[in-house]
């Protein structure tokens, strides 16, 4: 019995070496290709701004911003009021709410399950429930935040227009 005891202690432990293990190597992986991809991206702009055609680059530059200027000429852009602001804020509103209903059927349904009998299987179930719940809820968070945020600037441009007129 102690025996049996002592090697589930092991495994536990290891178990949990094994996965701070796999986590801290996915994380290494994940660093290192990020800045793989930004020192590739930033020796082909070191590269570019190099290179003799300076000409080329600065033309195509001044291209695009007169295409742009042109775009902004055929459709000039409207002045946004608090109707608008309003507006998407209740757009967002909906959102959250929806995000809210799905996330407390989903931790309703999943806090139903049983949990497996073996210690890895229900450690493992236990991890999952808990991104996919925060996960869910985080997003219901963020519509949330953004629609009081929206709410709150809309008042305060019923409260203070002046603040909010464009200058020109």
């Amino acid at each position: 019995s102690l025996h049996s005891f002592s090697f589930s202690l092991l495994g536990l432990e290891l178990s949990k070496l094994g996965g701070s293990s796999l986590l801290v190597i996915v994380a290494v992986y994940g660093f290192s290709r990020l800045l793989a991809r930004r020192a590739s991206y930033f020796s082909k702009v070191k590269l570019a701004s190099r290179n003799e055609d300076d000409e080329l680059l600065s033309r195509s530059i001044e291209e695009a911003l007169d295409a742009k200027k042109e775009r902004a000429g055929e459709s000039p852009k409207e002045k946004k009021g608090p109707k608008d602001v309003f507006t998407n804020a209740a757009t967002v509103g909906g959102i959250f709410v929806v995000l809210y209903i799905i996330s407390s059927n989903l931790d309703g349904y999943i806090s139903s399950l049983a949990l497996p009998e073996q210690y890895t299987v229900r450690q493992i179930s236990v991890t999952l429930k808990t991104i996919i719940l925060g996960m869910s809820y985080l997003a219901c968070f963020i519509y949330g935040a953004n629609a009081l945020g929206l709410f709150l600037l809309g008042v305060d441009m019923v409260m203070n227009p002046e603040k909010h007129k464009e200058e020109q």
